[in-house]
């Protein structure tokens, strides 16, 4: 959490996709022209152009986002074992919680398999904004090619090795994407996550209600 003083609260919001957002979906992951022809047989029902219905956006306030500066290497840093971690729960000091595997959660819920996160963290004093996505897939093959089945959606970059990277945008451009794919934005005090499910599997208001019912059994954990 930010701080003991302030509640954490978690906000799920369901959204049925008209044609401009469909379109806006479709254009950012480039859906149709590039994931459906790399993954479109990996991955059952795949869905036709412009059907991806619906995107379920998690949005929790008052925890610590998914910072990328603070670590004295990159690799331990909250975005990066969200979005690049296997799954690893080291130094959760019993906390519950599990960066790497969250994402599995997610994206199988997903008709698309792809995630999208929008993040505000605080670093050195000051809030640093981000968004980037995931597509998670079993592996595939492309053009005789074996990939992994992992596809990030960001700014591409090189590493010190000269190969090619994805990067997540930030800032003013974060938040312009953020807003122009229908998320909540946030201001610079109000750190935290919005995850977006893509193409939502289920009917929403039936998902909806199913994490109402689990959330009231299990909240006191």
């Amino acid at each position: 959490a930010k701080s003991q003083s302030e509640d954490i609260w978690v906000a799920f919001r369901a959204v049925q996709l008209d044609q401009t957002k469909e379109t806006n979906w479709n254009k950012q992951l480039g859906v149709n022209h590039y994931l459906k022809k790399r993954i479109g047989e990996a991955v059952p029902h795949f869905p036709d152009e412009n059907k991806l219905g619906s995107v379920l956006y998690i949005e929790d306030y008052a925890t610590t986002g998914l910072s990328y500066t603070g670590e004295e290497h990159v690799e331990d840093t909250k975005f990066y074992r969200f979005f690049f971690g296997s799954g690893d729960n080291e130094d959760q000091s019993g906390t519950g919680g599990s960066f790497g595997y969250g994402k599995g959660v997610y994206t199988e819920n997903s008709s698309i398999r792809t995630i999208v996160a929008y993040s505000c963290s605080e670093e050195d004093g000051v809030a640093r904004k981000r968004i980037f996505g995931i597509t998670r897939t079993k592996k595939y093959v492309f053009n005789s090619r074996k990939y992994s089945g992992y596809i990030y959606h960001g700014i591409p970059a090189e590493d010190n090795d000269g190969r090619t990277k994805s990067e997540p945008i930030e800032g003013a451009d974060a938040d312009r994407l953020a807003e122009n794919l229908g998320f909540t934005l946030r201001k610079d005090d109000e750190t935290g996550t919005s995850i977006a499910v893509v193409g939502l599997e289920s009917d929403p208001n039936k998902f909806l209600a199913e994490i109402k019912k689990e959330t009231e059994i299990y909240w006191w954990k």
